[in-house]
């Protein structure tokens, strides 16, 4: 936090800056500190890493027409994916528990850690084949509706991140500071690695 302080009270006062912190709580408790010290400071932008995210996907997200879907959103495309495999006959071992409680809810949670994780289709089908429908049914689902999941957020967040010439989102390239913010998988890895 010291480290953080001595980073922010050297900044000049109209500096823009991004603030990212673990909580919005965090990243405003420490500007409010600094910022009472300097006596005025603007320009500083406080976000959660999902936030952030978030912020910098929009405008990809409009260009494209796709609408971020919630988590409850993706259980729900989950939950279609399955039973239309399960009618097909395509669950394969998973036939036998696909109406279970709280299936739906472990395959959404599944399906979202491996697309977190960015790991491919092929390489999935090389680990767990029974998935490869589950997960190419959902991105299909996705596609054809013009939505996006968190990962898909993420992915398009890293996107404009890294962008050249005039798709350069306004925070990319500000200063940064990352307060205890916590990277949980490899997409927010990528998301934090193109914004530094």
């Amino acid at each position: 936090i010291q480290r953080a302080r001595a980073w922010l009270e050297s900044r000049p006062p109209a500096e823009e800056v991004l603030i990212v912190g673990a909580t919005l709580d965090a990243a405003n408790e420490l500007t409010r500190g600094v910022a009472k010290e300097k006596v005025a400071a603007f320009g500083w932008h406080r976000l959660t890493l999902s936030q952030l995210a978030a912020t910098m996907a929009a405008p990809v997200l409009a260009t494209r027409g796709l609408i971020p879907l919630s988590r409850i959103g993706a259980e729900a495309i989950v939950a279609r994916v399955v039973h239309q495999l399960n009618e097909e006959g395509r669950l394969s071992r998973y036939h036998a528990v696909a109406v279970g409680p709280g299936f739906v809810r472990a395959v959404s949670g599944v399906v979202t850690e491996l697309r977190l994780a960015r790991l491919p289709l092929d390489a999935i089908s090389g680990a767990a084949p029974d998935l490869r429908p589950l997960i190419a049914t959902y991105e299909a689902e996705l596609k054809g509706a013009g939505l996006t999941d968190w990962p898909g957020v993420l992915a398009l967040a890293t996107e404009a991140a890294s962008a050249n010439g005039t798709n350069v989102h306004r925070f990319a390239g500000l200063p940064m500071l990352l307060l205890d913010v916590p990277i949980g998988n490899e997409a927010e890895f990528a998301f934090v690695r193109a914004l530094a």
